[in-house]
């Protein structure tokens, strides 16, 4: 299962679905942008997925696209449940989101909370997890160095005066996610109108592999 939080128009639900994720959550807090994500990904999405507007758990984990309204800035651990719900009670194998936190300071309720959301959303490989999520076999590694296309990522979009690494890596070695890459919008052509260099930023993080 793969999250797209703050979906917006629902692209990244379609690019996902298009790279054939077997289900697809879409996340946003705008009823607006709720309904034109559906419509997005049930117009571009491929013929052999449905699409679901629903708060609850998936009636199928073959090809699905459920559309589901969330404010991630409420208390981690009530946020992540409702989301994994969508997924039918699963911890999800990658999580995108773009401009989470908008520059707006107030947007997090602690300097973790971002962390403490990541962390109750994402699986962790070749561990069981506390609770009654299920973990997809795909993720499991049985050796400590495996980092490979399953381990499982969080790609964020964010604008670089967020101190958005920071907050999800933190500052001591007992965090549960390192950075693995930083790219600039510049590779992408994102500068700013002035053409300066670009204020956004496309930081990918991943779960370290426990033995």
């Amino acid at each position: 299962a793969v999250l797209a939080l703050g979906t917006g128009t629902g692209l990244d639900a379609v690019a996902l679905c298009r790279a054939r994720a077997a289900v697809v959550v879409a996340a946003d807090k705008r009823v607006a942008s709720l309904a034109l994500g559906a419509a997005n990904a049930g117009s571009n999405c491929p013929a052999d997925y449905d699409t679901h507007v629903v708060v609850g758990a998936s009636s199928s984990f073959m090809k699905v696209v459920e559309v589901v309204a969330v404010d991630w800035t409420h208390p981690p651990q009530h946020a992540a449940s409702v989301l994994k719900a969508a997924a039918g009670g699963r911890r999800f194998d990658a999580v995108v989101g773009a401009s989470l936190q908008f520059d707006d300071p107030t947007a997090w309720t602690s300097p973790t909370h971002l962390r403490d959301l990541l962390d109750a959303l994402l699986v962790t490989p070749h561990s069981c997890d506390d609770d009654d999520d299920t973990t997809d076999a795909t993720t499991t590694s049985h050796n400590a160095a495996d980092v490979d296309a399953s381990t499982p990522r969080v790609v964020l979009v964010h604008s670089v005066y967020e101190d958005v690494v920071r907050q999800v890596v933190g500052d001591t070695a007992a965090s549960p996610f390192v950075l693995e890459r930083a790219v600039s919008g510049d590779e992408y052509g994102m500068f700013s109108r002035g053409g300066d260099s670009s204020e956004y930023q496309i930081s990918i993080f991943r779960r370290p592999v426990v033995p």
